[in-house]
């Protein structure tokens, strides 16, 4: 009876400690253009195809540069003059976690979950963070996010500098199934968010920090837009209104030789 009921207890203690296992998520790069570096102790050396790529490192492009990275079966592309730290790499029993914080640049991610396995993708900058699931984006530090497909939640920055989780203890697990317009941002992200769809663009307010909603980006576009007609408009006036103003002028100048007198009589329209 003892032995019995020793067994059981082993078992499900062996259970209960192999579902909280953790280990640490499995990206390579797969190759870079340019100088692309990454940061060790205080120095900064160059990275090449076939590196592995660990929660804690730096990772920074130069003029004209690019670096491709494979986590598992997604893909991260780091575009020119951009730096990101590496928050976490996570391999639990059900999901996969990448967090990422990008100081400068921009980078793109196509994120695909394996079969039988969720995937917590993460991207933070100082003034925003975004949450996806099975998503194509672009994104870049001050903020813009632009979905190509898929769903991004977008919220608050959690913080204004890198936040290097080595030893986690809080893990966020993203409901199955595809993203669509009848998604909630609560599947995709712990934090409620704005949602940004496919096709949709969202910029960061640089001061405050709070995101626009793809519709008041809209508005905005718009209002640059229009703003920008108006501008150019009141140019093309002025720019007319000197080039009448030099031919009355000339004419004038013109008539005073002849008379000796000199007489206005035209109105100089702007």
């Amino acid at each position: 009876m003892k032995n019995s009921l020793l067994k059981t207890l082993t078992c499900f203690l062996s259970l209960s400690l192999a579902s909280n296992l953790a280990f640490s998520l499995s990206a390579v790069v797969v190759s870079t253009n340019g100088k692309v570096e990454i940061q060790k102790g205080e120095e900064w050396v160059p990275l090449i195809a076939g590196t592995t790529i660990s929660t804690g490192d730096c990772i920074s492009t130069g003029f004209k540069s690019e670096a491709v990275i494979q986590i598992n079966s997604s893909t991260l592309t780091l575009g020119a003059l951009t730096r990101i730290t590496v928050e976490k790499l996570l391999e639990s029993q059900n999901v996969d976690e990448t967090k990422i914080f990008i100081d400068t640049g921009s980078i793109s991610a196509d994120v695909k979950h394996t079969e039988e396995r969720k995937v917590g993708f993460k991207v933070s900058s100082p003034v925003a963070t975004a949450s996806v699931r099975g998503t194509s984006f672009t994104y870049t530090a001050d903020g813009t996010l632009k979905t190509q497909e898929g769903l991004v939640s977008k919220g608050w920055a959690e913080s204004r500098s890198p936040r290097v989780e080595k030893d986690p203890t809080e893990s966020f697990e993203p409901k199955d199934g595809e993203s669509s317009v009848f998604t909630s941002t609560s599947d995709v992200s712990s934090d409620a968010g704005i949602p940004v769809y496919a096709g949709q663009t969202s910029t960061s307010e640089e001061t405050e920090g709070f995101a626009y909603t793809p519709q008041e980006q809209k508005a905005i576009e718009s209002s640059t837009i229009e703003n920008s007609t108006q501008t150019l408009s009141s140019q093309e006036s002025e720019s007319s209104g000197s080039a009448t103003a030099t031919t009355q002028l000339t004419t004038i100048s013109s008539t005073k030789e002849t008379t000796g007198y000199l007489v206005i009589t035209a109105t100089i329209s702007k």
